[in-house]
């Protein structure tokens, strides 16, 4: 029987190192933690990986080994937040403010430049098929500027953008497999890489598409402003699927046979059978009056959901949904 989370939530009041439940449902692992927690993402149950927003010294980079969280130092990057990251074969690559792009070596858990434009630009995505062949996007939001394009084909990061993209282009996220990739951005953009060049496709909305998720049986992309957005990749076009009267969906993630989405006010969605569901709020476990910003499947099945108070970047936040128990943030 599935655990409920009311049970979840009086195991976690009554062992408040452990987070977790025998039979799953939504628990929460962390909460006011220093900073926003903006991406999560890992190879298997003892390999998770998290980034976020500037806490004391660094960025927050923490790291799930099946036993015990670690905080990796960042200190020698403070004043940087960091949107996005990769966890890779042998190098977690993590991507943020200030046109920056570090590498977190596994084995001594060494942070290092990468390299990277500088400057006011965010890279908001990165993503590849291998440590070898990486992408990273994003752009300025704020002002009229050429959107972020670089790429890591092998022999180190450069710019890679060529003609893609226009002055007041954003992009945000980069997603796919093996030798397909798809970016979204602003004014509901997107593009297409087929493993030799970049191509647009066919736009359905001018709202900002936030995430995409190149999953093995479909590509759906999320965003919005009031309403949020989901957008399903279907026979060449994109589709509109969106839940009704949901807030901005923010971060979208397969795996395991699953697809989430996560976004504002606490707001988590399922794909069943043909269409998306909402858990009610009671489902959930608390009500934190905050926004995810992303999400991540495990190849076993469990579900991560990041986030926080994503104006100020503060009050970040974990959710998990799987079998078994981890340590509590």
């Amino acid at each position: 029987m599935r655990a409920s989370s009311t049970e979840c939530l009086f195991a976690l009041a009554l062992l408040p190192l452990i987070a977790g439940c025998p039979g799953g449902g939504y628990v929460l692992v962390g909460e006011q933690l220093p900073s926003a927690l903006l991406s999560v993402r890992g190879t298997a149950e003892d390999d998770v990986w998290m980034c976020g927003a500037v806490t004391g010294s660094g960025p927050a980079l923490l790291h799930w080994d099946g036993s015990a969280w670690i905080e990796v130092d960042t200190s020698d990057f403070a004043g940087t937040d960091l949107r996005w990251l990769r966890a890779g074969t042998d190098r977690i690559t993590a991507v943020g403010t200030g046109g920056t792009i570090l590498g977190v070596d596994r084995a001594s858990l060494e942070v290092t430049s990468l390299g990277g434009p500088g400057g006011t630009g965010t890279f908001f995505g990165v993503w590849g098929p291998s440590d070898d062949d990486l992408w990273a996007v994003g752009g300025e939001p704020t002002t009229a500027e050429l959107p972020l394009l670089w790429r890591d084909a092998g022999s180190g990061w450069e710019d890679a953008r060529g003609d893609v993209g226009v002055v007041g282009d954003t992009f945000f996220k980069v997603h796919g497999r093996s030798d397909e990739a798809v970016i979204v951005g602003t004014r509901g953009l997107s593009l297409r890489w087929d493993g030799a060049a970049w191509s647009a496709m066919d736009p359905v909305t001018d709202q900002s598409l936030l995430t995409v998720d190149v999953g093995a049986e479909q590509t759906v992309a999320v965003g919005g402003g009031g309403n949020g957005l989901a957008l399903h990749w279907e026979s060449g076009d994109w589709v509109d699927r969106s839940p009704e009267f949901q807030p901005a969906i923010n971060g979208v993630c397969s795996g395991a046979g699953q697809l989430r989405a996560v976004g504002a006010r606490d707001s988590i969605h399922s794909w069943e059978e043909g269409e998306w569901t909402t858990p009610n709020p009671g489902e959930l476990p608390t009500s934190l009056a905050l926004d995810y910003h992303g999400c991540w499947i495990s190849p076993a099945g469990t579900f991560w959901g990041v986030g926080g108070q994503l104006i100020e970047l503060t009050q970040g936040f974990v959710v998990r949904d799987g079998v078994g128990s981890v340590e509590a943030l």
